[in-house]
């Protein structure tokens, strides 16, 4: 993986942080990290037209916080802006995901899940359902958007080439 690669990877994780700590706090920081991955980005057309990705991902997440799977103390901006810093590591920090099979990918759900409860972990967000039946959800839900997402980005991707 390339220099870039690996900053944009380690710049999505300290978003991830700064998110998670500082919740709606974060925002500035978070757009102002977007705004930093579209001026050095290789791929700048294709990182904007993948920002449509933050689509599914965060409507899945208002889904959950409407039917009461999640409880936010109030409108989460800071998640919507970690959905787009997400999306952008697609076509980068996590481009090599892109070379494993469908099945595979399907193993997001360990990681996906994973950053949801290491969030409710730090108060970032409420579990009222408990942990173990909202992280076999969260399996479940990052086991079929992770795979969908990256078949997304690389079509976009390809359209652009």
């Amino acid at each position: 993986m390339n220099a870039w690669r690996w900053s944009q990877l380690t710049g999505f994780q300290l978003c991830w942080l700064g998110a998670v700590w500082w919740g709606n706090a974060a925002a500035p920081w978070l757009l102002l990290a977007l705004t930093l991955h579209l001026l050095c980005t290789p791929s700048r057309s294709a990182d904007l037209r993948s920002l449509a990705l933050v689509l599914p991902g965060f409507g899945l997440d208002m889904l959950l916080w409407y039917s009461g799977w999640f409880l936010f103390a109030g409108f989460p901006w800071w998640l919507l802006l970690l959905w787009a810093s997400f999306v952008l590591t697609l076509g980068h920090g996590l481009a090599w995901l892109q070379h494993y099979p469908r099945a595979w990918m399907a193993l997001g759900a360990v990681g996906g899940a994973g950053s949801y409860l290491a969030g409710a972990h730090a108060g970032a967000v409420l579990l009222p359902r408990g942990w173990l039946p909202s992280g076999l959800l969260l399996a479940t839900c990052w086991a079929l958007l992770l795979p969908l997402l990256l078949i997304l980005d690389q079509r976009n991707r390809r359209e652009l080439a």
